[in-house]
């Protein structure tokens, strides 16, 4: 699932960079909560934005985001935008 992870996002990233937009990547393994993890590396490197998937839930509930995306958006201090 890393191996996959890591190729998603190096083509995400080409194609960002093919048009001319700063990225930097980088995976974070942790053992305490992902959105605290997350939330302080934003704020600890300045971050701007932090794009995170929402968890597909099918035709279920369409407004409904996943916890990590609806940790984020609550606990950061920068904007989080939430990729369906």
């Amino acid at each position: 699932m890393k191996k996959r992870a890591r190729e998603s996002i190096e083509r995400i990233s080409e194609i960002a960079r093919s048009q001319i937009v700063s990225v930097r990547t980088e995976f974070i393994e942790t053992q305490s909560s992902i959105i605290d993890s997350i939330a302080e590396y934003a704020e600890r490197d300045s971050v701007q934005l932090i794009v995170v998937g929402m968890r597909g839930l099918g035709n279920f509930d369409p407004f409904v985001v996943g916890s990590v995306a609806s940790g984020l958006i609550n606990r950061a201090r920068c904007s989080v935008l939430v990729v369906r």
